[in-house]
């Protein structure tokens, strides 16, 4: 059996009524009908109209030709995808959380992105760098297998370690900004931002919170369910939480426009006017000022609320 190497685009060509041109995989990305470019993108040699498809990662997304397509044997990398790979890691799935490990780095890439759209590092010159296609690894009759366990996210599991017979592959959220976020995000793990507007904390016996955040015109609810505040690793008790947002509300309705939210979150059905993320775990936020300080946990930035560190 012959394999097909998997291509990696970072431009395409975009093909719509109002305009037929290449664009490059970060300007994809910054585009406000994002959810209407990503059906009319085609790969960028002018011989060829394979369609191509915009795939999310927790890292960036990346283009790729649309499984229905080929190439036309004119393009130049029509003879790429007849290519073999001799290895490839096959996945096992798993329930799972996250590591705090794995949850700090999320939410450290986080504060950087945010750190970087608020305060934009100057471009240094560079001589442009030749494109080329990334081939991904594929398997035939002939690879090797590589077995690891991936982890499916599931709040009420546990964290999966890995072991010298055993990798792990935790669970992808896919960093996003709340106004490129569409339909295609539904029922999904997302890492966003948005500076916070207003802070809800239940009274009633049941707890439950919310935040309501912007970014970019784009309005967002983050909800903390019931969930949220009885199954955390840290074992932080309901009243201390919501103690904490009472905090965060007060220091909000005081000092607006100051406080963003970094969080990792998950999707149910997506409706851009009424846009609404769910945080199963306490840990998963972090926060950011408007100056660039962070804090990297709820209880961090209640403490400094307190003590008025800011």
């Amino acid at each position: 059996m012959k394999g097909v190497v998997f291509i990696k685009f970072d431009e395409a060509q975009i093909v719509m009524e109002s305009e037929n041109e290449i664009i490059s995989l970060e300007d994809i990305s910054k585009r406000p009908d994002l959810s209407e470019v990503i059906k009319n993108l085609y790969c960028p040699d002018e011989k060829c109209d394979a369609k191509l498809t915009y795939n999310r990662r927790s890292v960036g997304a990346y283009l790729s030709k649309h499984k229905s397509y080929v190439h036309s044997s004119e393009c130049q990398l029509y003879s790429e995808e007849l290519k073999r790979q001799n290895d490839m890691t096959e996945y096992n799935e798993l329930p799972g959380r996250v590591s705090d490990f794995g949850i700090k780095r999320r939410k450290r890439a986080l504060s950087q992105m945010l750190r970087d759209l608020l305060s934009p590092p100057e471009k240094s010159e560079s001589k442009p760098k030749k494109k080329k296609a990334t081939p991904k690894k594929i398997t035939d009759d002939s690879t090797v297998q590589k077995i690891s366990t991936k982890v499916v996210y599931d709040s009420n599991g546990d964290v999966i370690k890995k072991d010298d017979e055993r990798k792990v592959r935790e669970p992808t959220f896919y960093k996003i900004l709340p106004y490129q976020i569409t339909s295609l995000d539904s029922w999904k793990n997302l890492a966003t931002i948005a500076l916070i507007k207003k802070v809800v904390v239940s009274e009633t016996e049941r707890p439950y919170a919310e935040i309501e955040g912007t970014f970019e015109g784009q309005d967002v609810l983050f909800v903390m369910p019931e969930a949220f505040f009885q199954n955390n690793l840290r074992e932080i008790n309901i009243e201390q939480l919501q103690g904490y947002l009472k905090d965060l509300k007060g220091y909000v309705e005081e000092n607006p426009k100051n406080l963003y939210i970094n969080t990792l979150c998950q999707s149910k059905g997506i409706d851009k006017n009424n846009l609404i993320l769910y945080i199963p775990e306490p840990d998963f936020i972090g926060f950011s000022t408007s100056s660039n300080t962070n804090f990297s946990s709820l209880t961090n930035v209640a403490i400094a609320i307190s003590t008025r560190k800011i």
